[in-house]
This record gives structure tokens, C-alpha cells and sequence, in this order.
């Protein structure tokens, strides 16, 4: 039974159909996309009957059910018996042609419940697509595509690079979606949208958006803490300083002994989301993970994706859809490799960036230069940039370098002797006053490293011959996967950098290797690969932009960590406001604040003796008069909050004591003969005093009762002048 596989294939297949027409950037939720731009959204049963129709060689759908569900605000489709299918007809819905020349990607968005049979979660979906309009049987679906489903209890994205298999195609017509190539009946799928367009990256930005809507938020949208999207300063800020960690990756694959425990950079203060890969679900501390210390398990009764060693190679979904992103505060530092600043010797690339100057910078190297295997580089979202391109970003947003010509020369698979002549003819086009030298990693892996040094020697050379003034970074290897190299090639590449540049002026080392040997103490090599072999992630990739942001960034000019002004810090309310405390007792003053990973701490310096307090730490304070006091007062108590950035709030509140009136035992507001008996009796033991007979008979404040007090007394009462 194939019909949740293949209505997810229609989605998918819808999704190529609606447009390929390239979408705009930095949308929440897309809705403000129209069919025509190449967005189809099932957010209404008159856009389910649009496009879900009869075409002169298709029913809409064969052993389904389908509506739109008002409580999804999606369209759902249900299994009711075999060769299950629904079709998508574009050309009848939208009127239009789309030439197949100009597709090259489609989303889909959509859930399928675990809820689900097993059989539905173990198989493949396919997507048919028709370039016919009036084909014969055979010619109906000569065209399809395969992927995995992901059976889950959150909106998903479904992704597929169709350009290459559609181009000279001709015009689309409709795409069959087969969800489930064994679903039972009652499998159900949900289909949020479809989108369709000619550049990866906008598509993927309208997928995750849409898809992080449909989910929800774990957290304010607004929060300085969120990273759900590409922000050069959170990428760029250097994962070794400060106090938060942004998007650190861990792979959801099995531990050698079976486990799903992964050991984190920092023991975190405070978890403030998890994300999976395309940030497109999130998932809760104590249901899907715990944490303790700097150790996170994942739970076998949560909703995050696991994955078994044999799996290792799963691509796409285990190594950009299914690894999770965790965002944590933390107060401990970082006790592993610090990179430092070698911008001394390069006085002319510090000068231009203190001072703007022209700058022409060239990046030069492997398939790693070439971006890979970033999410943009896949076409998946985030699409974080390359790591050479966060390095121009946070140099013209965070330095004002702005006046500098940036170029890149990559070729996949090449190793250092084997791009002498390329980079040659690089400088001598390029002129380049700075440039970054980065191989080493197929020179490893292919056994290759005996040249390795003379190559980089003669680049060395021939930058310097084209530029005597020029300045060169020597970007050192980033270890493959060590299952499958040995290290040593690595760290002969890395030696030979190292040696390099104490051998020339003006050439330093950015140690990528070095780096990636201090993390290898806490993260595994499946957190940091983009293919389980030799290409980093978007995690590492940001690692590759800091170590050679520190490395070119003058020690004045500081390369820190990213230090967010918390906006949302504010004390919105004390209660109660105005506490009062009559005789004895106590008040409790509760903060409430908006800002995560705060202190508190309450200033209570104007209340007199004799008054405890507890809590002066926490959002939470209670004074306490335990013994009668004489007399009414009232004292300021201030709390300050403090942000984990060191940003500082204030708020003010009052506490009011209206005590034990001295004199008056009976409390009957007046002083007079009764509460001179009252006295007597105390004095002469006839009657035991309560707390507040204690204070108000306690005339002369030595802390007893007396004759002394029973003359004081009299003696005022005789004279009336009583207060």
C-alpha cells in the first residue's frame, strides 16, 4: 500500500510545479507568498480543490481520503485502501506552464504522525512528475524521485534537487505523490505547503520558516538568544569565550557501546532550545533529552530522530535534517587550545583593516574552500555561508572593512602540488594583498604529503613574486574522518604550515588542525562533518572563520565574544508593592522579570535591627519580625537584576512596620490605668506576657520588664504627656 508515500510524493512534486520563480529572503512564515511565486499553501478547502483535481489523464487520488483539516490548517490525506495516491494538478490550478528548465528545487512541509504504522516509517516515499499533457500510460510517470520520510509528531521538510534530472523536460504538468509504499489504512500524512524555485537558498528559507511557524517556538521569537537563521556576529563569535553557546552541534548517532549520551563543549547553566537541523522542530528538556554536567542523553521515549552506527552514512538526513543545534549559557571557560592573534606579522593586512584601506583578498584551495559542506552549499536551511564568507561578513560588519575586493579560486578533490599553476595564474589575475592558503586534506588522504611543503613554499613564492608586499595565511588541514585516514598525514600537512611561516615574514598559520584536536576532546567526529568523511559542517565551518578571524584580527582592535544586549531585561513587577508587616510576621516580595539567565540580588541595607530576611539571591525575598518591635517604620528595599552579558535593571519597593505602640498592652489605642494593671501583673509573674505585652510594657527599652517600667508608666499617665 503505497498512498501516505505517494501523497507525500505529490506534495513534494506539487511543490516543483507551483513556480520557479525565486523567492524573497527573511520571512517568518511565508504567507505572504501567492501561488505564482512558487509557493502552494493547503491553508483552505477551496486551495485543497484547486489544486487536488481531475486532469484528462489522471483521477486527483486513488485510495485516499482528503480534506482540509481547520485544526492542522493543512491538508490532511488518509489511507482507505491500496495503490494509495493523490495528484497534484498544477497547470489546471494555477493556468500556467513551468517550463522545466526553470526548476531546480521543491519542499515540502508536512507531518506524518507516529501515530502511524510501523510499516509507513520504514520505507520510501516517491514523487512522479508528468511533462505531458496528454501522455499514453507509458509515458505518464517516467520521471520520479525517491526519498526517506520522517515519521514525526512536529511539521518536517521533505527536500529534493530536481534540476539536473528535469532540464529539457519540457513543461510540467502534475506530480503524483506516494507517501508510503506500505502504509496501512488509517495512515495519515498533513501537508502544510509545497514550494518551488530556481535558487536553493530562498526556497529552504521559506521551508524552515514555515515549518518553525507550524511548530511553534520554544522561546520568545525576539530573543537575543535564538540563532534560528544566519547572524554573522552569533556565527563568528569564538566558541572558546563568553558565556553562551550558539547552535553547538551534536549528532544524534549511537555511541560505540550502543548509547545516545554526548558530552558538550561547556557544563551548561541553562538549556535554551535544541533545534534539529533545519530548525524546523525543537524538542524539550526531561521529554526528549536530559542533561547533567556537560553530558546530554537523549531519551528513548522523545521525539528526536536516533541513529545506529551502521548508519553512519545515512547523508543528507542524519548530517543536515536530523543533528540537533543546542544553544546553552554556561560559567565555566574553556580549558583546551586558545587560538591567538599573529596580526603582528601581518602589518599591512592590519593596517587596512584599522584604517579601510583597498585590500584585495583572495581565498584559495580544496573543495573545503569551495564551501563544502556547509547548508548552503547543500541547499539546506539555515544556508549558513562559507566559512570564508563569514570571515568578509564579520570584517565589513564588525571591523568597517569595507573597502577590501574579495576573491575565491576552488577546485574540488586537488591537493597542493597538484594547484601551483592555478594559484600562479590566481595572484597574477587577482593581484592579491592578503591571501588564504587552504589544502592539505586530500593531500592526507590521498598520501601525498612528501610534496606538500615544497607546494606551499612555491605558492609562497609566487604570491610574493606577484606582490612582494603580499600577505599569506596557511589555513592547516581539518582532520578527516579517523575511522578511515590515520592522523599522521594531517599533522604533517599542519607541521609544515607551522614551519612555513617561522621560516618567511609576513606568512602565519591559522591552525585549523590544532583547533580541531582540542574539540576532538569533547565532540565526535559525526558532530562536526558534513559528510562523515572529510567536509565540516556548518558547526566547523564556523570554527574555520573563527580561528582565522583570530588569527588576522590586530589584539587591539580585540576579537571577543559576542555579547548581546539583552533588550527584553526588565523588572516588570515587585509584589506586593507596598508590604506591610503589623507587629510581627512577615512580608514576601516577588520579582517578576523578563530576560533569561539572570541574578538576583536585593539590597535590604535600610531595614533596622532586629528584622531577618531570607532569599536576597533569589527572585524571591521575605522579611521577617520575629519579636515586637516598638514603633512604626518604613525602608526602601532595592533589587538589582543582572543579565549574564553584565546588563543591570533596578526596581524599588517599600516595606511598612507598624510595631507595638510602648504603654499600650491591651492595644486598645490609649494608655491609661488598665494597662497599668496589665504591667503589674507581669511584674509580679500573676501573668505570662505575650510578645506584644512584652514590647509595649518594655517602657525604657532595656529589653525587660520592671519596676522601673511600672514607674516610667505611671509617671507619664500622672503627668499626660503619653505620646
Amino acid at each position: 500500500m503505497k498512498i501516505v508515500y505517494r501523497i507525500f510524493s505529490l506534495i513534494l512534486a506539487l511543490a516543483t510545479i507551483a513556480s520557479a520563480m525565486v523567492f524573497s529572503t527573511g520571512s517568518v512564515d511565508a504567507k505572504d507568498y501567492a501561488p505564482e511565486d512558487g509557493l502552494i499553501v493547503f491553508d483552505s478547502q477551496e486551495a485543497v480543490d484547486k489544486f487536488i483535481c481531475k486532469s484528462n489523464y489522471s483521477s486527483a487520488s486513488n485510495g485516499v481520503s482528503y480534506a482540509y483539516d481547520e485544526s492542522e490548517n493543512a491538508l490532511r490525506v488518509e489511507v482507505t485502501g491500496s495503490d494509495p495516491y493523490i495528484y497534484i494538478n498544477y497547470y489546471d490550478g494555477l493556468y500556467r506552464r513551468i517550463n522545466s528548465d526553470n526548476i531546480s528545487y521543491f519542499y515540502s512541509v508536512y507531518k506524518a504522525p507516529r501515530s502511524n504504522s510501523s510499516s509507513s516509517k520504514n520505507t520510501q516515499s516517491k514523487v512522479y512528475l508528468c511533462t505531458a499533457q496528454s501522455p499514453t500510460p507509458s509515458e505518464q510517470w517516467l520521471c520520479h524521485w525517491s526519498y526517506n520520510p520522517i515519521s514525526s509528531d512536529q511539521y518536517v521538510i521533505a527536500r529534493m534537487d530536481v534540476g539536473s534530472r528535469l532540464s529539457g523536460k519540457g513543461v510540467f504538468y502534475g506530480f503524483r505523490y506516494d507517501f508510503f509504499q506500505d502504509a496501512k489504512v488509517g495512515d495519515v500524512i498533513y501537508i502544510d505547503s509545497i514550494i518551488v524555485n530556481t535558487n536553493k537558498i530562498p526556497g529552504a528559507e521559506v521551508a524552515g520558516s514555515r515549518t518553525a511557524a507550524k511548530n511553534g517556538y520554544p522561546i520568545d521569537p525576539n530573543s537575543v538568544y535564538l540563532c534560528r537563521e544566519y547572524d554573522v556576529d552569533k556565527y563568528t563569535s569564538p566558541l572558546w569565550k563568553g558565556n553562551v553557546v550558539y547552535n553547538e552541534a551534536v549528532c544524534p548517532i549511537a555511541n560505540s557501546d550502543g548509547s545516545y549520551t554526548y558530552t558538550l563543549m561547556y557544563e551548561p547553566d541553562e538549556i535554551i532550545y535544541v533545534y534539529d537541523g533545519t530548525f524546523s522542530r525543537y524538542f524539550e528538556e526531561g521529554k526528549d533529552f536530559t542533561v547533567n554536567g556537560n553530558k546530554l542523553t537523549i531519551l528513548d521515549s522523545g521525539k528526536i530522530d536516533r541513529f545506529t552506527l551502521d548508519q553512519a552514512y545515512s547523508g543528507d538526513k542524519l548530517y543536515f535534517e536530523s543533528y540537533l543545534n543546542v544553544t546553552y549559557t554556561h560559567s565555566d571557560t574553556w580549558d583546551y587550545l586558545v587560538p591567538e592573534s599573529k596580526a603582528d606579522s601581518l602589518p599591512n593586512t592590519s593596517a587596512a583593516i584599522k584604517n579601510n584601506e583597498s585590500f584585495n583578498v583572495l581565498f584559495i584551495g580544496d573543495s573545503l574552500a569551495g564551501g563544502a559542506n556547509s547548508s548552503s552549499y547543500r541547499g539546506f536551511y539555515p544556508n549558513a555561508p562559507y566559512w570564508w564568507e563569514q570571515i568578509e561578513d564579520s570584517l565589513r560588519e564588525n571591523y568597517n572593512f569595507t573597502n577590501m575586493n574579495v576573491y575565491t579560486v576552488s577546485e574540488g578533490g586537488s591537493t597542493a602540488s597538484g594547484m601551483i599553476n592555478t594559484f600562479r595564474n590566481a595572484v597574477s589575475n587577482y593581484n592579491p594583498d592578503l591571501v588564504f592558503i587552504e589544502f592539505g586534506v586530500n593531500d592526507a588522504q590521498n598520501g601525498e604529503t612528501d610534496g606538500f611543503k615544497d607546494a606551499i613554499r612555491s605558492m609562497i613564492y609566487a604570491a610574493k613574486g606577484n606582490n612582494e608586499n603580499c600577505e599569506i595565511v596557511l589555513v592547516s588541514p581539518f582532520y578527516s574522518n579517523t575511522e578511515v585516514y590515520s592522523d599522521s598525514g594531517f599533522e604533517v600537512c599542519q607541521t609544515a604550515c607551522l614551519e612555513l611561516e617561522a621560516q618567511y615574514d609576513n606568512v602565519v598559520c591559522a591552525d585549523i588542525t590544532a583547533m580541531h584536536k582540542s574539540l576532538r576532546a569533547v565532540k565526535r567526529h559525526y558532530d562536526i562533518t558534513g559528510d562523515n568523511v572529510c567536509h565540516p559542517n556548518d558547526f566547523f565551518s564556523r570554527v574555520y572563520a573563527q580561528v582565522c578571524l583570530a588569527t588576522i584580527i590586530p589584539e587591539d582592535l580585540g576579537y571577543d565574544s559576542y555579547p548581546p544586549e539583552n533588550v527584553n531585561l526588565e523588572i516588570t513587577e515587585i509584589t506586593p508593592e507596598n508590604a506591610s508587616i503589623d507587629v510581627s510576621g512577615s512580608a514576601t516580595f516577588s520579582a517578576a522579570v523578563i530576560g533569561e539567565s539572570v541574578t538576583y540580588e536585593w539590597d535590604t541595607s535600610a531595614l533596622p535591627e532586629g528584622v531577618t530576611v531570607t532569599g536576597e539571591t533569589s527572585e524571591t525575598l521575605t522579611v521577617s519580625v520575629e519579636k515586637p518591635m516598638v514603633g512604626d517604620f518604613s525602608a526602601n528595599i532595592t533589587l538589582t537584576v543582572t543579565d549574564i552579558f553584565g546588563n543591570t535593571v533596578q526596581k524599588s519597593t517599600t516595606l511598612s512596620y507598624i510595631g507595638a505602640v510602648s504603654g499600650d498592652l491591651n492595644g486598645d489605642t490609649s494608655v491609661n490605668s488598665v494597662d497599668m494593671f496589665q504591667m503589674k501583673l507581669i511584674i509580679k509573674q500573676l501573668k505570662t506576657a505575650s510578645a506584644y505585652e512584652d514590647a509595649a510594657a518594655d517602657i525604657n527599652g532595656d529589653g525587660k520588664v520592671t519596676a522601673i517600667d511600672m514607674f516610667e508608666l505611671k509617671f507619664r499617665i500622672l503627668k499626660g504627656y503619653w505620646r
